[in-house]
């Protein structure tokens, strides 16, 4: 690391506030989080401000002496404004130099690292946190006086907390004060702390307070077993004896109401104890009772009357005291830093936000490189942004640590693995099968199984999936995408709008969520609502997506020159987010399939890469041969149990050659593999029904043409839907229903009637039109 990034001061700019000594960044107090490449790369610019700052220089100071890919630099950078802008940035503070590096545009001042927001703290300080009840241990005339200067914690102990208080800041943004007196749920016990040197205290008392609680209509004492589970995933002994830092920690884990942990002190013949309920930070001390007494025999039955005080004070209630706004998760790891990390980034991509959930997601490995866990949320993560590369090496990552885990998680990396690595997806799907069978009431195993059955347009199946996924976890924002999908897969348009404006209304429409609403709103005519959606992705990580979807919807509508507008801002978004340019393909065979095989020649050779299987499609059909058998041998080769590959993508590429060749009944059958997975997009009827018309087989081709028409959930913003529609027209002519044909002609026409004039297609069209 270079030594400047590393230097000791702090930075003010707008609202933020970078302090390089304590490695942290605020805005307007709150902290923002950022894991340690993040903050290196800000105070990098932060100290370089108003110049072009190379990539090779960013790449040298950031990662010194180690072999970076230039895409690396560029996520990081795109990461870094998605936090900074989500934070509060009014202005873009990182501008790109095209082809050189980055500028940062603020104008930081420098400030003294001791002026620093109210509340913070240095190590070493104590802080007198205010949502925190006053324990009053010093007003009893039996306290003895020695102990009244005595502190509960050590100097070291409160040092350590309050860096833990700041660490989890730094992660969760903010805090907020439980409530002081009501709590229900589970109950974690600290070992009772015999301090009086007589043994007859050593484990009575912890039985004495767990009898006592589990009395209680509202709270429950953890169970020895979750204890001794949770030890493991804290890769610790099970039978280790739960101090007061250990068992908050356990507490956190399992998302428990708070920790009961107690003291006995003898001073003569006096007894004192004490008992005391804290939240699972250790932080908040929710209450506390004490007791004095004379004689030993006496300690039992003061505990009883002290558990009945703490009992009352905490009101019995039913409500549960929720310590943290995300919920900790199971997952194995030996750092609660990393797993919180972990679960608020799992919180933020259930919710629809997975560009915000890399960050945090990052920041759990680099806390913990064996996190197995988080490193299979990456891959999910960059799965659903097509980015390949880091897809198949996260997730090659947690394969490679799978035994690790318990097996709900080995069950998950495994179905993950099936999916981008050997994309086996009937493997997956086992996995995922098994998963749900195993524990029944995890609401991410159903979801995880309605995504897996979506790839392959079993959309009755995918709305069961997720109406189960959704039954169990009504906040889960993933379940209702996953089933309002499933719905306009099957055809079912209004129920699709009505689960995503569903979810809208519960706050809980993320990115997947606005895009069906985009592709109901199209599906449906209402231009005013895909305008909306259009509007709503603008500046969000959403905005790629629907991109996408304007340059098909464009596409679909004969507008080429607006589609290419939309595809170079697409292509730039692509580039500067650090995504891999897997766009061209498919717009590539969008427009081979509207006549332009020239104009879909030369975006392959920009492209290049032709690991996407519309391009080895493409290149079948636009003609060359010879590449394109070749490259198809060495997909089978590289991919032998790839699913879709070998089912739907390499039949659909021999039937583009047999179609090169004349042999359109060859393309047929070619096709027939492919049969089953139809609903998983128009290609597979369209290819059918254009070899048919080739054929001469009006009916049959009429018959695949209506049926992309009858289906426009399994591809709404296709162009290929209304070109079916010209498919048919044609297809009744060649029947000689002419009635029918013209209807049909019409219909495509008027879809088309602002199109660019010039499209061959066009053209076509309307002197078959006026021949009939």
């Amino acid at each position: 690391m270079d030594r400047a990034i590393r230097a000791n001061g702090a930075y003010v700019f707008g609202p933020f506030r970078l302090d390089a000594a304590r490695r942290e960044l605020t805005c307007e107090g709150a902290p923002v989080a950022l894991t340690p490449t993040l903050f290196d790369t800000l105070l990098y610019l932060v100290k370089n401000p108003n110049r072009v700052v190379t990539k090779d220089e960013l790449l040298a100071g950031i990662w010194p002496g180690r072999l970076v890919e230039e895409s690396n630099l560029t996520q990081t950078i795109f990461t870094l404004r998605r936090a900074l802008k989500e934070a509060g940035a009014a202005d873009r503070l990182i501008v790109t130099a095209p082809g050189r590096g980055y500028r940062f545009t603020a104008s930081p001042t420098p400030v003294d690292g001791a002026s620093r927001p109210v509340g913070s703290a240095t190590p070493g300080e104590v802080v007198i946190w205010p949502f925190a009840p006053k324990l009053a241990r010093e007003t009893s005339p039996d306290f003895p006086a020695s102990w009244r200067r005595r502190p509960i914690l050590s100097a070291a102990a409160l040092g350590a907390l309050v860096l833990a208080m700041v660490g989890l800041a730094a992660v969760f943004g903010t805090w907020r004060a439980a409530a002081p007196a009501r709590a229900s749920g589970s109950v974690v016990l600290a070992r009772f702390r015999n301090l009086t040197g007589d043994p007859v205290f050593d484990g009575s008392l912890d039985k004495v307070v767990e009898a006592d609680l589990d009395q209680s209509p509202y709270l429950h004492v953890l169970p020895q077993r979750r204890v001794e589970d949770t030890l493991a995933l804290m890769t610790r002994s099970r039978d280790e004896a739960l101090t007061a830092p250990l068992a908050q920690e356990v507490c956190a884990r399992n998302n428990a109401a708070f920790v009961a942990s107690g003291t006995v002190a003898a001073f003569g013949a006096r007894y004192l104890v004490t008992l005391t309920a804290t939240d699972c930070s250790g932080a908040s001390v929710l209450t506390a009772a004490k007791a004095t007494v004379l004689g030993r025999e006496a300690v039992v039955p003061a505990l009883d009357g002290l558990i009945g005080v703490v009992r009352r004070k905490l009101g019995e209630s039913a409500r549960s005291l929720r310590q943290f706004d995300v919920p900790l998760l199971s997952e194995r790891t030996a750092s609660l830093t990393a797993l919180k990390a972990y679960s608020e980034g799992d919180w933020l991509y259930n919710h629809g936000r997975p560009v915000e959930a890399i960050p945090l997601y990052q920041r759990a490995v680099e806390i913990d490189p064996n996190f197995a866990a988080a490193y299979a949320a990456l891959s999910t993560v960059y799965a659903g942004f097509y980015d390949s590369k880091l897809d198949i090496a996260n997730i090659s990552r947690a394969y490679a640590l799978r035994n690790t885990v318990g097996e709900r998680q080995r069950l998950l990396i495994a179905a993950r693995y099936h999916q981008s690595v050997t994309k086996d997806l009937n493997a997956a799907i086992r996995d995922l099968r098994t998963w749900s069978d195993i524990y029944p009431r995890d609401a991410v195993a159903w979801v995880n199984l309605a995504d897996a059955e979506d790839y392959l347009g079993r959309y009755d199946q995918e709305i069961a999936d997720a109406r189960r996924a959704l039954a169990l976890d009504p906040s889960l924002e993933t379940a209702y995408a996953a089933l309002a999908r499933a719905y306009l897969g099957a055809g079912r348009i209004g129920e699709a709008r009505g689960i995503a404006a569903r979810a809208a209304g519960k706050g809980l429409a993320g990115d997947d969520v606005h895009e069906t609403l985009l592709l109901v709103a199209f599906a449906g005519g209402d231009g005013r609502g895909v305008d909306e959606q259009i509007a709503w992705a603008r500046g969000r990580s959403a905005e790629r997506t629907t991109l996408v979807r304007e340059d098909e919807i464009a596409l679909g509508q004969g507008k080429v020159r607006e589609a290419d507008g939309v595809f170079a801002r697409l292509v730039g978004l692509g580039r500067e987010q650090g995504l891999p340019d897997d766009s061209r393909a498919s717009h590539a065979r969008q427009l081979a399939a509207l006549g332009l095989t020239d104009r879909a020649r030369a975006l392959l050779v920009e492209l290049g890469d032709d690991s996407n299987p519309d391009y080895l499609i493409t290149v079948a059909e636009i003609g060359d041969v010879g590449r394109a058998r070749a490259m198809l041998t060495r997909h089978l080769r590289e991919g032998p149990d790839d699913t879709l590959l070998n089912a739907v993508y390499a039949p659909q590429a021999r039937a583009a050659l047999a179609m090169r060749r004349g042999e359109p009944g060859q393309a047929i059958a070619a096709l027939q593999p492919a049969a089953p997975y139809e609903s998983c997009d128009f290609d597979v009827p369209y290819m059918l029904a254009s070899a048919f018309l080739t054929l001469g087989d009006g009916g049959r081709a009429a018959a695949e043409f209506q049926k992309i028409l009858d289906h426009r959930g399994w591809d709404a913003t296709s162009p290929l839907y209304p070109l079916a529609r010209l498919g048919l027209a044609r297809a009744y002519r060649l029947e000689g229903n002419l009635p029918a044909s013209r209807r049909a002609y019409q219909t495509f026409l008027t879809t088309w009637k602002d199109a660019d004039p010039d499209l061959p297609i066009l053209r076509a069209a309307k002197a078959e039109y006026a021949a009939l």
